[in-house]
Order: structure tokens, then C-alpha cells, then sequence
């Protein structure tokens, strides 16, 4: 199952997704202690077999944020397919009341997204296209 999650998710995987499949936290720990992951922030791993491709780097930057976290403008663009290159700085939109630190090559956005405007797309949450392009155009 850890395997179906890495191979689903670009290599990342989070802190609950690991204990879901059967992972105490001290497995996961040894995992990070002998190298085999990389804690890219609390409760956001990476293995590290696999390349660190964009895809794993804009879906643990979101992952990074909490599990309300969208991600929006550019990175929202580029992992529909709309624009070409993946952003340097990844957008991520977190609920207003959300607190928490910013992490490294990324913008965070508080506003309250309505339902309608959120969509999972290849098991990451996004603003949905309709609002993406919208977003993409300013």
C-alpha cells in the first residue's frame, strides 16, 4: 500500500497516509533516519529513489499546508495542463482562518474558496479550471 501511495503521488507521501497504511511513526522515522525519505516539511515525506520532479514539489508544498490547502494560480494552471512550465513559487490558497508558517518557494493566499471551486485532480486538491484559467489571465 505505501508503494500504490508513492507511485499515485509522485514519490510524496504525508505523515497520515503512511500511519492509514500501516506505518507507526517510529517506521516512518527510520525511514527518514536511514535516508530512504526526506521530510520536506511536518508530516510531508518524499521518497528518495525516485527523481524530485515538479510534480512531487508542487504537491508536497500544498500537502505542506494542511489538508484544507488548494493549489492555485500558476501551479493550479500548470497541473491541469494549461500552461506549459511548472512555477518556480508555488501558490497555494489556505482557508482565511488558517495559521501557520509560509515554507520556502511558495505564496500562500488566505480567502474561503466556495465548494464549486475546488476540484481533486490526479489526487491533488485545486481550484477547479473554470476559476484556474480566470486566475492565470490576472
Amino acid at each position: 500500500m505505501i508503494e500504490d501511495y508513492l507511485r499515485q503521488q509522485d514519490g510524496v507521501i504525508t505523515l497520515a497516509q503512511a500511519r492509514t497504511a500501516g506505518l507507526r511513526k517510529d517506521a516512518v522515522k527510520w525511514r527518514v533516519t536511514t535516508g530512504r525519505w526526506r521530510r520536506f516539511a511536518p508530516g510531508v515525506y518524499f521518497a528518495d529513489d525516485r527523481p524530485f520532479t515538479d510534480a512531487a514539489r508542487v504537491r508536497a508544498t500544498v500537502w505542506s499546508y494542511g489538508q484544507r490547502a488548494v493549489a492555485s494560480g500558476l501551479a493550479a494552471a500548470w497541473w491541469h495542463g494549461v500552461v506549459a512550465t511548472a512555477p518556480d513559487i508555488v501558490e497555494v490558497t489556505v482557508p482565511r482562518n488558517s495559521n501557520g508558517r509560509t515554507h520556502p518557494r511558495s505564496r500562500v493566499r488566505r480567502r474561503d474558496l466556495p465548494r464549486a471551486d475546488i476540484v481533486e485532480h490526479q489526487r491533488l486538491r485545486v481550484t477547479s479550471l473554470e476559476l484556474t484559467v480566470i486566475e492565470a489571465a490576472v
